[in-house]
């Protein structure tokens, strides 16, 4: 008992991420040379309670609409339960798939009210063939990292 005590608070302290995996999209069936596009996010909450309760209810509603999102090859988010970073990942099949994404009522609003609960974040759009998708977390984060652009710059 004392071993599972000492691993859950292990897991609770030392910044472990979650990931319930990459969940495909009406576009998953392309061939594996088939040109897509990947964008990846990482958002580092702030502090204030009530606009992370906005953030996560808005980011709930932005997950919930992409399983009609056309164009949409598949989509994943990692989080950290007891921490304030969390990373997204989305693939699409083209351009037009992604802008209409973007600039979908659902996802500006998310955009709009969840803004005041980030305290940094980073995102990252590249090319990719269909068969390199999805990134693993951890080559996700470090090229986040690397080749990311800030929210704020």
């Amino acid at each position: 008992m004392r071993a599972f005590a000492a691993l859950l608070t292990l897991f609770l302290v030392s910044g472990c991420a979650f990931s319930p995996g990459f969940r495909d999209g009406q576009s998953a069936g392309l061939p594996p040379e088939t040109p897509v596009i990947v964008v990846m996010t990482e958002a580092t909450l702030g502090s204030d309670l009530d606009a992370q309760a906005v953030f996560w209810s808005r980011s709930r509603d932005v997950v919930r609409s992409l399983a009609g999102r056309q164009g949409l090859v598949g989509h994943s988010i990692r989080l950290e339960p007891f921490g304030t970073r969390v990373w997204t990942m989305t693939v699409w099949r083209d351009d037009e798939s992604l802008a209409a994404f973007l600039a979908a009522p659902m996802h500006r609003r998310a955009q709009s009210d969840g803004l005041p609960a980030l305290a940094d974040g980073r995102f990252l759009r590249l090319r990719a063939a269909r068969g390199q998708v999805p990134l693993a977390w951890d080559e996700a984060i470090a090229r986040l990292a690397r080749d990311g652009r800030g929210y704020y710059e």
